[in-house]
């Protein structure tokens, strides 16, 4: 009989899968972690301490099941594919964040997944039994582009076999590829732990392929993990290719440059669609005049804003985007190329697009703005009539996972914009890029990146090492050489104007303003009259120079996105008005939660008056203070804070 040691209900989180690789030094996000039913147990305590402790050191294998004085049971569980060091890092991951979990190291029972391993204890045993709650459900963002009948009816043979190899194999594992078109492969996995008989694994695997239309109907991708078993699919290969050797070296196969045959002097000139229509009006004197003034706007505009700028013109909308890492001079530059090849290839047509390397320039007789748009498409890589296997496969699963995590990490991230490097053996490093346009919501963001995971790369017969996929509303390029700056600039620079001297005369009275900051001391703070670091650090703000006040000894080793929002949310909290300065909860989830667009700071609180003005708070009428209490000054009349509760 099924044996539950969780008096829990069936949870079903309907998450996107994170697939964080075990071979980064930070500790990638947990899927999912519940435990239960505290106790104060001491000598308990010290037995689950110790398992924990002990777990981790027999990850050589994938599987390993320990008891620690008959009074704590514990286990852990590697995907099939995840050997050796990765699978010793996952399970450190996964026992550290269960010792550290104040609930989980002092619960009777806890369990924790990571996407490529599990960690289970219990003060009952459970080895040789069928556990099926809690339960983790997870589901790709993306929706199926075929008939989502059909798919269903494959993912389920499909699944059904993977599943039935997984419960006969001596492996305790299974994957298996299924065609669901030219384009696309269905990849599904299926594993249980190796403490099951035959029978119960079967079971089990079949409770858990029978939950996945529950979470994940419609979609690209999804997954059910129970205590005992899991299955997982994608439309790409999200598991290793275990014939293939990880450190042999990726042959390089540019994809042949096939773009529309208009004369382009200029580098990095890609493609370009135009789109004819039935509309009367395209053709007339006032769309060509109305095209132009367009085109001429988003030019002039390119090195005015940041990276993307978005107008209308009469029925005409359009757009910019450059990369992110450009500066505000090559963007107008991109912009510019851009424009002129759409006034002559484009100039009668109702829609159009170019795509350079470094931007993409659109326009449409129709409002898109806010729209996930996935047609027309250019795609730039090389396909191998059959079924790639050895170094490549491996090259596809690096890929294939590591643009799944970038599709949601550039969703999260405001500028809709994501660059990373992976290193793939001690002489190549893969350089990839992936981008929105600014104004797709991040669920929209991640679902346009998705669609290009999961329908646009054959990665089954993947034979390019580097490739682009334009479409748009998003794009994603990877290659082996760099192609990006690593390090962007936080705001697209321009060159500043000359200065031109001026004299105008001090608002106040230099001997007031000497005196409020102790002689120009640095020293000064903001409660001293502000003058101060706090001025200092808003100076530099609001020039686009802030990461110059770091220490000296700090510029040699620091995350450059991470200590902009620390400064950020630090100019938040000395905001002038007291209502605009962010409460703890909020400052707490700007640091915890990467997908918080900030808003922008206003001036930090600096006031001089020229006589005590007598001032009611909101609080007064209601309380023992006198309503005849006036703000306090000092003596160089510099405002005293004084503190309330929020």
């Amino acid at each position: 009989m099924a044996s539950n040691s969780f008096n829990l209900v069936f949870l079903c989180m309907f998450l996107a899968f994170y697939n964080s690789s075990t071979t980064k030094a930070e500790d990638p996000p947990s899927m999912f972690m519940y435990c239960e039913d505290n106790t104060t147990n001491t000598t308990y305590q010290t037995n689950l301490k110790t398992l924990l402790a002990i777990l981790p050191s027999n990850a050589a294998a994938t599987f390993h099941n320990e008891t620690i004085e008959t009074t704590v049971f514990g286990l852990f569980m590697c995907r099939g594919d995840v050997l050796g060091s990765l699978c010793t890092q996952c399970v450190e991951n996964a026992t550290t964040k269960l010792s550290s979990n104040t609930q989980c190291s002092h619960s009777k029972r806890g369990i924790i997944w990571y996407d490529e391993c599990m960690v289970r204890f219990s003060n009952a045993t459970f080895f040789s039994t069928i556990t099926t709650v809690p339960a983790f459900c997870g589901s790709n963002i993306a929706n199926v582009s075929t008939d989502e009948t059909a798919f269903h009816r494959l993912l389920s043979a499909a699944m059904n076999e993977t599943a039935a190899e997984a419960a006969n194999s001596g492996n305790y594992y299974a994957t298996a590829e299924t065609s669901v078109s030219q384009t696309q492969t269905l990849y599904c996995m299926a594993q249980r732990t190796q403490d099951l008989t035959r029978g119960y694994c079967a079971t089990c695997l079949s409770d858990a392929a029978k939950k996945l239309p529950e979470c994940c109907e419609g979609k690209q991708g999804g997954g059910v993990s129970l205590p005992s078993c899991d299955v997982r699919y994608e439309l790409y290969p999200f598991y290793r290719d275990l014939s293939s050797a990880p450190d042999r070296v990726i042959p390089i196969n540019p994809p042949p440059h096939d773009s529309n045959s208009i004369p382009q002097p200029q580098s990095g000139y890609v493609s370009y669609n135009c789109s004819i229509s039935r509309n009367d009006a395209v053709g007339s004197p006032t769309f060509e005049s109305n095209l132009k003034s367009l085109l001429s706007e988003l030019t002039s505009n390119a090195t005015n804003v940041d990276a993307e700028f978005q107008m209308r013109v009469g029925a005409l909308y359009g757009l910019f985007m450059c990369r992110h890492d450009l500066t505000r001079v090559a963007c107008g530059e991109c912009v510019a190329n851009a424009t002129n090849v759409l006034l002559s290839a484009c100039g009668i047509s109702s829609e159009g697009i170019v795509w350079y390397d470094r931007c993409l320039v659109r326009y449409a007789c129709r409002d898109f703005f806010s729209k996930v748009e996935t047609s027309p498409m250019y795609t730039d890589v090389v396909v191998e009539t059959t079924e790639v296997r050895g170094p490549m496969r491996e090259f596809a699963t690096t890929l294939s996972n590591r643009l799944s995590d970038m599709a949601n990490l550039t969703g999260g991230n405001g500028d809709r914009y994501w660059s990373e490097t992976q290193t793939l053996n001690r002489e190549q490093t893969l350089y990839i890029v992936s981008q929105c346009t600014k104004d797709l919501s991040s669920t929209d963001c991640d679902q346009c990146l998705n669609s290009i995971i999961g329908t646009a790369i054959p990665w089954r017969r993947l034979e390019s090492s580097e490739g682009r996929v334009y479409y748009p509303s998003c794009v994603i390029r990877f290659k082996l050489s760099p192609f990006f700056n690593p390090t962007p600039p936080t705001s697209l620079q321009q060159p500043p104007p000359p200065l031109t001297p001026h004299q105008e005369p001090l608002q106040f009275d230099l001997a007031i303003i000497k005196a409020a900051t102790n002689n120009f001391s640095h020293e000064n703070h903001i409660g001293k009259g502000g003058f101060g670091e706090v001025y200092k650090v808003w100076r530099q703000w609001m020039g686009e120079k802030s990461l110059s006040i770091l220490d000296p000894k700090s510029r040699e080793n620091y995350c450059e996105i991470q200590v902009n929002k620390c400064i950020h949310i630090g100019m938040l909290c000395v905001q002038e008005t007291p209502d605009a300065r962010p409460t703890m909860l909020e400052i707490i989830s700007y640091l915890s939660n990467h997908s918080i667009e900030l808003p922008s700071p206003l001036k930090p609180a600096f006031v001089l008056r020229s006589k005590l003005i007598p001032k009611l708070t909101a609080h007064e009428s209601s309380s023992s203070q006198s309503a005849n209490d006036s703000i306090p000054f000092s003596v160089n009349e510099m405002s005293i804070s004084e503190f309330y509760p929020r």
